[in-house]
């Protein structure tokens, strides 16, 4: 049996991929990437070049003490999972050659307004897709969206996304062992 944290990371591929549009609301017309770890920088998906809409989710929480029913023959289980999904954008390098921005100054000023836009275009559009209950039906009960942030660091955009999903287990099936 599948734990319920990776029925709910296999859908978020495919929602971020564009390829599960059963729930009535999908991704169209942007390109999410899912980044991949590599060991080495000779890899042909190295990580330190910048990609737009890269994307990676850190999982860090699986329910609590208090969604486990005190008879363990009693269920399903409820549990609530939470994971940060992060996007990366990319920022335009500023040559060294151009003028500096009109009104004086000069530096990079400026150069996180086009990938921030996006980012926060994006959150919106995923928190109305991520959000739709249908979306999710047979992995969880319900996905809930926090508040976002978009940050720059170094030559990327991040933007971070709070997500927790409602889920229920089976009290009499061991939860799968896979990696």
């Amino acid at each position: 049996m599948a734990r319920a944290v990776d029925l709910i990371n296999e859908r978020l591929r495919g929602v971020l991929a564009g390829s599960y549009t059963d729930g009535g609301r999908y991704v169209s017309g942007a390109t999410f990437t899912e980044a991949k770890p590599v060991s080495a920088p000779a890899s042909v998906e190295w990580q330190d070049v910048v990609r737009d809409r890269m994307w990676d989710i850190v999982w860090s929480s699986q329910g609590d003490e208090g969604d486990v029913p005190q008879n363990t023959y009693q269920g399903p289980h409820a549990l609530s999972i939470l994971g940060t999904l992060r996007v990366q954008y990319a920022v335009d390098r500023v040559s060294s050659m151009e003028p500096p921005p009109a009104g004086g100054g000069g530096g990079p000023l400026g150069t996180a307004a086009a990938p921030t836009l996006r980012a926060l275009g994006d959150a919106q559009q995923l928190r109305w897709i991520l959000s739709h209950t249908p979306v999710w039906s047979g992995v969880a009960t319900r996905c809930t969206v926090g508040r976002h942030t978009a940050t720059q660091s170094g030559l990327r955009v991040i933007l971070e996304m709070p997500l927790e999903w409602g889920a229920m287990a089976s009290a009499d099936t061991a939860p799968g062992w896979g990696s």
